[in-house]
């Protein structure tokens, strides 16, 4: 009797997708995508991608062949845009994370093609990013009703301020209306990403979000040090010549700080500060599960990361850096909010003290060595004005409430911004939330920007102290990290993780006021339609040790679901709406 032969198991074939790799199939589908917006659970195909790169490959070359520079901007400009937006309507999820990506880069990618095309003062590749952000703002209103969204504090709160924006357009004293209305890419657009990551990131996009970003700062960290160490490159140098960019300079003209590609160095640092704190929570889950080379590999990220602060010249990058790793680590251990704010201070205490036993007098004050002493000396006095520019920033809050009682709405959306300087106005910023904020709309804007900073700090606390999962922590990490700059809509790629983070944080604090992001079976048939709040419900499980840093939502991270002025360290003329200019 022969035996049977053993049959392989026939493995279940994935649903197939409807083809959407180019012509009518593609039309179709982004047009059904725009009619009934969805959040697809899959990740799109290569073949799914062909549409957007085509055309944005398509605009490009042809704006390279034609002789009017300006209008090969504005064509380039165009074919990014519909790419951008046809491929966040059909894929918000990878959208959200290109488009975060695209604010990164944009300062570089603009100095790169105006190698070879006019460089004008009104630059239309600065719309890319704000049509990016309208189409999932879209996604995110149209899956998810606006009343549900507004059943907690944080949401109404950031609804409140963008409806005074708003209001704020119609304001008299803004120098014109298209002023005015240009205000509103740097007040309005980053505070869109609060919907976006409560409807379209979610719990399942969080984490791999973070991963992405620590790896861009990485990424920029490399850069910039390469411009500090080696010299910036032919486009870069060619736009210091045309442009000019006085808060760059450290003790002269001939010492230059980096600013990889971003507008500004504050941005640059910011984002290097940013890469330190997510490579130290990626490698602490690393270590938790005796993954040991992928933890060397991002601690040679975070040290990549730090190297970047030290030599960026940017004492505030440097000071909440420390402070963020602190605050982050306490609330990984489930300290109480009293105890932290205490251990806190002692930290800056004891940061001031060691950077004040370095003897700076023998660093040279010219080239590396001069930010290096810069960045040390203002740390260890901060209340010395030969060393610091903390007294001056207080000086321009203290003339911001002395404006506001002038104009107790303040003077529009167009102040404090680069808007206001194109239309023959001043920018007279105040180099930090609450001032810009005091400026712009008087005390009813600084009234929300306090409350706005007071709930989202403890409901960041709150839900990394019970959570203690890498997107908990990481949340909580960025808001520290950018303290005073939640507001800075120049700075494209740092101010729209914070309004990110919040929306995320908002929707685990409040897990019943949580959206439900729906998906559309004739656009994801792979889908199981299951209601985003339902997983993230499951997925917040408890955790028995004290060093969540891994938890269960970490994990996920590795499964198919996962996861004018730099102030207060240059001029006035570096401020985060002066630094829009140096793209």
């Amino acid at each position: 009797m022969t035996a049977p032969t053993p049959t392989r198991p026939v493995r279940p074939r994935r649903a197939p997708r409807p083809s959407a790799s180019a012509g009518t199939n593609s039309i179709a589908t982004t047009v059904r995508a725009i009619r009934h917006p969805a959040v697809p659970s899959a990740p799109p195909r290569i073949r799914e991608c062909v549409p957007s790169l085509v055309v944005a490959l398509g605009a490009l070359m042809l704006s390279v062949v034609l002789p009017d520079g300006a209008a090969g901007r504005a064509l380039l400009a165009l074919g990014l845009a519909l790419a951008l937006a046809g491929f966040n309507v059909r894929f918000p999820r990878q959208g959200a994370t290109l488009t975060l990506m695209w604010l990164a880069t944009v300062g570089g990618f603009r100095r790169l093609v105006s190698t070879f095309q006019a460089d004008p003062g009104s630059d239309p590749l600065l719309l890319v990013g704000p049509v990016g952000v309208i189409v999932l703002t879209y996604v995110s209103l149209r899956t998810s009703p606006l009343p549900r969204w507004l059943r907690d504090m944080l949401a109404a709160l950031v609804a409140s301020f963008s409806v005074l924006t708003l209001v704020g357009v119609l304001n008299p004293n803004n120098p014109t209306l298209v002023a005015a209305v240009q205000g509103l890419l740097f007040w309005l657009m980053p505070l869109l990403w609060f919907w976006v990551a409560r409807a379209v990131i979610g719990s399942e996009g969080w984490t791999p979000l973070l991963r992405w970003i620590a790896q861009v700062c990485t990424l920029a960290s490399v850069y910039g040090l390469l411009q500090a160490f080696l010299g910036f490159p032919p486009w870069d140098e060619r736009w210091l010549t045309a442009r000019g960019y006085r808060a760059l300079e450290v003790n002269g003209p001939d010492t230059l700080r980096s600013f990889s590609f971003f507008p500004s160095a504050a941005e640059h640092a910011l984002a290097a500060s940013i890469g330190i704190v997510l490579c130290a929570l990626f490698a602490a889950r690393a270590v938790k599960r005796r993954s040991w080379v992928l933890a060397g590999l991002w601690i040679v990220e975070a040290g990549i990361g730090l190297t970047a602060v030290t030599f960026s010249s940017v004492r505030t990058a440097f000071v909440l850096t420390a402070l963020a790793l602190s605050v982050v680590f306490m609330a990984s251990r489930g300290w109480r909010l009293g105890r932290i704010l205490l251990v806190g201070l002692a930290s800056l205490v004891l940061l001031v003290a060691v950077a004040g036993r370095v003897d700076v007098t023998k660093m040279s004050d010219r080239g590396l060595s001069g930010m290096v002493r810069r960045t040390v000396n203002g740390v260890a006095h901060p209340f010395d004005n030969q060393a610091s520019t903390l007294g001056a920033h207080l000086n321009l809050t203290r003339r911001a409430f002395g404006q506001a009682v002038e104009h107790p709405f303040g003077k529009g959306t167009a102040t404090a911004t680069i808007a206001a300087d194109k239309a023959g106005g001043t920018n007279d910023g105040g180099e930090n939330d609450l001032a810009n904020a005091l400026l712009a709309f008087g005390f009813p804007g600084a009234i929300l920007v306090i409350q706005t900073i007071i709930v989202g700090l403890v409901s960041a606390f709150w839900v990394g102290r019970r959570d203690r999962t890498l997107g908990a922590l990481g949340a909580l990490g960025l808001l520290v990290l950018e303290l005073r700059f939640w507001w800075a809509g120049a700075h494209y790629f740092a101010a729209p993780l914070v309004w990110a983070a919040l929306g995320w944080v908002s929707t685990q604090a409040h897990p019943r006021a949580d959206v439900t992001i729906t998906t559309d079976p004739a656009i994801d048939p792979a889908s199981s339609g299951e209601p985003a709040a339902m997983a993230d419900r499951a997925d917040r499980t408890e955790v028995p040790d004290a060093d969540r840093a891994d938890g269960p939502d970490a994990d996920r991270a590795d499964g198919p679901d996962a996861d004018r002025t730099d102030a207060p360290d240059a001029d006035r003329t570096e401020g985060p709406d002066t630094a829009a200019v140096v793209g």
